[in-house]
């Protein structure tokens, strides 16, 4: 493939696509593919480094949905929180 085609491909790949290849083809450069510059292969270092790379965004998508689940988690035991001071109110004042 000439890097004019490989360039011309970039207006219609989308980056779930460049993330495919990276899962399915690690030692793909995926900068070749974006660019056509480089070579088409990734050395060794590199590939361990992209290797690297896509564990890192995958653990901080992982953390942020974690991170949404905790903070709703802490709304909903605020809730819970009112409802039982609210109902040991009401019981205390039904006692008296």
């Amino acid at each position: 493939m000439s890097p004019t085609y490989v360039t011309s491909l970039n207006k219609d790949i989308t980056s779930s696509v460049l993330n495919n290849i990276s899962i399915n083809f690690p030692t793909v450069n995926i900068m070749w593919i974006i660019t056509g510059k480089g070579k088409p292969l990734l050395e060794e270092s590199e590939e361990v480094a992209s290797d690297y790379s896509f564990e890192l965004k995958r653990l901080k998508l992982n953390y942020d949905e974690l991170k949404e689940d905790y903070l709703k988690a802490i709304e909903e035991l605020a809730l819970c929180k009112d409802r039982l001071r609210n109902y040991e109110s009401a019981k205390t004042n039904n006692v008296g």
